[in-house]
């Protein structure tokens, strides 16, 4: 009866480790895909000189849990957040707030998936 009750322990743990897998994995796939679609509205929504700012949107950093988008040209945080003698003129926060309402979604959606 013993040998009975830890098998089934070990196969409920297996199935546990397997389901966190899974869900990990599905949380990468989702935080990457709106990483990818906040570029892609970021980089819609930037006011054009030169192009440059434009063509520094994007992913700067990825972990387990979080994904990084932003612009790299030195002067992004200005033209985001203006400055004393530059109205704001926001891309990326606007970005970031339309994909968030998607979030829950596509979290379930890959969930189902799995």
């Amino acid at each position: 009866m013993g040998s009975l009750r830890a098998l089934g322990l070990r196969l409920a743990i297996d199935k546990t480790k397997e389901l966190g897998e899974h869900i990990e994995t599905a949380n990468k796939l989702v935080l990457r895909r709106i990483a990818e679609d906040i570029v892609d509205d970021a980089k819609l929504a930037v006011p054009v000189r030169t192009g440059y700012l434009k063509s520094t949107i994007g992913i700067q950093a990825e972990t387990i849990d979080s994904v990084d988008v932003g612009a790299t040209a030195p002067y992004a945080g200005f033209v985001e957040d203006g400055t004393s003698k530059m109205v704001a003129r926001p891309y990326l926060r606007p970005a970031v707030q339309s994909q968030a309402r998607n979030f829950g979604d596509l979290v379930v959606q890959e969930m189902e998936r799995v």
